[in-house]
């Protein structure tokens, strides 16, 4: 604990219940909320059910921006943002189509959606206003993101700016159905406490390095452990990791 922090490119894949949103937004834009982000954690809800506050938002756009335009955009944007937020570039999956997305974290109203779309409307940022959801369907995500990471050892990190998340690397890529298949069997191996987990990888010293992170209260090293532990050998016994 206490070392420096990191700061990494990456990625986080994961797979949530999303549902549109129809009220305090430009005209005609699609924002979708998930309104459940941590499925596999769940007394996460218990902490926010009486709070009328957005978990986590997607506001649809039109077309694919860069990384750098993106990121050059909401720099301006977060100038002019008078309230908190995090946003972050990726996509969202629906009928097998890659849809782009901005996802939008820490906002304390959702009065606050309006005057943050308008902001990165003015910075050239278009969002979709043709596009049509079901009102709640299920979509993999994937979010490109600066992961800012506390050292705990070799392999182990903490979040150094979100509670209560943590990663540990993995040794070899892993695909989505792979992923989902193993977590169903380390969380029937796991059962005494609950925890969320997504799929990852950032890149660091021109290697790519797989993780997973971890969801969950009061997470430590010894829990990131523990979970890695399981996943490493079930991916020995079911021939992934060789």
């Amino acid at each position: 604990m206490g070392n420096t922090d990191i700061i990494r490119l990456g990625q986080l894949t994961k797979e949530e219940t999303l549902e549109q949103i129809s009220t305090k937004l430009v005209d005609n834009t699609v924002v979708l909320e998930a309104t459940k982000p941590f499925p596999g954690y769940f007394e996460y809800y218990e902490n926010f059910k009486n709070l009328n506050i957005p978990h986590y938002l997607y506001f649809v756009l039109s077309k694919e921006y860069s990384l750098e335009a993106f990121t050059r955009a909401n720099q301006v944007v977060g100038q002019n943002f008078d309230f908190e937020y995090h946003a972050a570039c990726g996509f969202i999956y629906h009928r097998d189509k890659a849809i782009p997305v901005i996802r939008v974290r820490r906002l304390e109203s959702y009065n606050l959606i309006k005057p943050l779309q308008e902001l990165f409307i003015d910075e050239g940022i278009e969002l979709e206003v043709s596009v049509s959801f079901p009102k709640m369907f299920s979509s993999l995500i994937v979010v490109n993101k600066f992961f800012s990471l506390e050292k705990l050892e070799d392999d182990f990190y903490l979040d150094a700016v979100e509670a209560n998340h943590g990663y540990f690397t993995i040794p070899s890529k892993l695909n989505w159905k792979e992923f989902e298949n193993l977590t169903r069997m380390v969380k029937y191996n796991m059962e005494v406490f609950h925890f969320d987990v997504s799929l990852g990888f950032m890149y660091t010293d021109n290697y790519i390095v797989d993780l997973i992170r971890v969801y969950t209260e009061d997470i430590d090293l010894d829990i990131l452990q523990k979970i890695k532990s399981v996943y490493i050998h079930l991916m020995k016994k079911e021939r992934i990791l060789l």
